[in-house]
C-alpha cells in the first residue's frame, strides 16, 4: 500500500476541523447545563398611605331662601341683614329697581388631602331652566361669616350652557358648609315694556366642586 505523504495545508486543515469540533463540544455541554448564583431577599415593608376626598353634598333640612333686600324686614340672609324673606317667590312680582338675594341650600364639603386646592362653581344643569331675562347676577361663596369668593358675573350662565363659573378658589383642605349667594338686581334702566311678564328662573342652577393644581 502506498502511504501519500501530508503536505502542511492537510495538517492545517486536520488542526482545523478537531477545533471545530471542540467547541461544538463545549457549546453542546453549556447548552444543557443550567448556571445557578447566589440570591436573597428580605422584608423592605414599605408603609402605606389613604387617598383624600372631595365631596359636596346639601345640607340635611337646608333650604332655598329669596329675599327682598329693598323691603326692610326681620330676615337676616348671608349677605344682607334685616330684609323681608319672600315666602312665596313664585308669587313675587319684581319690578325694575329690585335687588334679591338668593341663599341656596347650604352645602357641606369634605375636602381632605394635604395637598388639595378646589375651586367652588356654579353651573347649569341641562336638565332645569337657567333663564336670567334682563335680571344681572353675581354670586358670592361664604363659610360662615368669612368670604370665600365672589362677586362673579354669571351672565354667561344659560340653560344651554354647561360650563361651571368659578366663583371661589380655596387652597386648603376643609370640611364644613359653605354658602352659595345669588345677588340678583333687574335694571331701573329697562326701557319701555322690557322684560315684562318674563322669569327669573333658576331650577338649572348647580353647585360643583372641582380640584385644581396647586
Amino acid at each position: 500500500m502506498t502511504v501519500t505523504p501530508q503536505t502542511e495545508q492537510d495538517r492545517r486543515k486536520r488542526r482545523l476541523k478537531g477545533l471545530i469540533a471542540g467547541v461544538a463540544g463545549v457549546a453542546l455541554l453549556m447548552g444543557g447545563t443550567t448556571f445557578a448564583y447566589w440570591s436573597d431577599s428580605t422584608q423592605a415593608a414599605g408603609g402605606s398611605i389613604t387617598n383624600g376626598t372631595l365631596d359636596v353634598e346639601p345640607v340635611a333640612n337646608a333650604k332655598l331662601a329669596w329675599y327682598d333686600t329693598r323691603k326692610p324686614g326681620t330676615a337676616n340672609g348671608v349677605i344682607k341683614k334685616s330684609v323681608t324673606e319672600i315666602a312665596n317667590p313664585g308669587a313675587f312680582k319684581a319690578v325694575p329697581g329690585d335687588t334679591l338675594e338668593i341663599d341656596l341650600p347650604q352645602m357641606a364639603v369634605k375636602a381632605v388631602g394635604d395637598n388639595m386646592k378646589f375651586e367652588v362653581a356654579v353651573v347649569s344643569n341641562s336638565g332645569g331652566p337657567t333663564t336670567f331675562n334682563g335680571w344681572q347676577i353675581k354670586a358670592y361663596v361664604y363659610s360662615g361669616t368669612t368670604s370665600l369668593g365672589g362677586p362673579v358675573d354669571l351672565s354667561a350662565l344659560t340653560s344651554s350652557s354647561t360650563t361651571p363659573i368659578t366663583v371661589a378658589t380655596v387652597g386648603t383642605a376643609m370640611s364644613g358648609n359653605v354658602n352659595v349667594v345669588l345677588m340678583a338686581e333687574l335694571p331701573a334702566t329697562v326701557a319701555n315694556q322690557q322684560h315684562v311678564d318674563t322669569t327669573l328662573d333658576l331650577s338649572g342652577v348647580q353647585v360643583k366642586v372641582t380640584q385644581v393644581t396647586i
